[in-house]
């Protein structure tokens, strides 16, 4: 005779969205706009800056999920790498301290 599965579903992806996020450091969130996770990325960032915590999200025009390892064969790459050095600068107070890539030339861009 069949008997129903007794499984557990988990819901790890879910999850983030019913956690609290009052307390947590500041976040930097970048995503492509083909990208499939674009919803859930948006909706983190909402919930943290509802929270109270610095969030920045950056949504990048036509790059797919994980873009920034195409580096340094698409430009925009290089661009998205150095943001998030600028953010890790800015939240650590590490500006001014030298080049957090050592010696790689990468140029700063303006968020879309």
């Amino acid at each position: 005779m069949w008997e129903k599965p007794t499984y557990v579903i988990r819901t790890y992806p879910y999850r983030r969205f019913y956690r609290r996020f009052e307390g947590l450091p500041p976040l930097f969130i970048q995503i492509g706009d083909t990208e499939v996770l674009l919803d859930d990325s948006t909706r983190v960032a909402e919930k943290v800056r509802a929270a109270c915590v610095r969030v920045e999200l950056n949504i990048w025009p036509k790059m797919p999920h994980v873009f920034q390892m195409f580096a340094p064969f698409v430009p925009e790459t290089n661009q998205a790498l150095e943001q998030a050095a600028g953010f890790v600068r800015r939240v650590t107070g590490a500006a001014g301290r030298g080049n957090l890539l050592g010696d790689c030339s990468v140029t700063s861009c303006s968020l879309y």
